[in-house]
């Protein structure tokens, strides 16, 4: 996928596409073709924080370096033509054997508007640590 596609993907495989090029495959590359710059996230103190695409990467990059094994399992997915919305749950085993679970909240909502570069997607995500 790219951004001349003529036919970009649908929000929700959008985010099964980050989720399988950041933390399954380590594509780092794919993520101007999946996120804006910049994207929102809602931190569970309920802080808002707006990262551009490569402080996105260098978090991303950061997790895989604290966990050896990164699982990641939708538990609720809503979706209609332009956005979804998916709770989630990741079992992040450290490089010590620990399990760690956390929850959490991804909105998806492509604004399919063409500019000159391409697709805007922003992406919230709200991530609540439970263990």
């Amino acid at each position: 996928m790219t951004l001349q596609d003529p036919q970009p993907l649908p929000p929700r495989q959008i985010v099964d596409t980050y989720t399988e090029q950041m933390y399954y495959q380590k594509n780092f590359e794919a993520l101007e073709d999946l996120v804006a710059d910049s994207m929102v996230r809602h931190e569970q103190n309920g802080e808002r924080v707006v990262l551009t695409r490569e402080q996105l990467r260098e978090r991303i990059e950061d997790f895989h370096d604290q966990f050896r094994s990164i699982h990641f399992t939708s538990r609720k997915v809503v979706e209609d033509h332009d956005s979804v919305a998916a709770a989630y749950e990741a079992d992040l085993v450290d490089h010590e054997g620990q399990i760690h679970t956390i929850c959490g909240f991804c909105l998806s909502i492509a604004v399919l508007i063409r500019f000159l570069f391409g697709i805007l997607l922003t992406m919230t995500c709200l991530a609540l640590q439970t263990q």
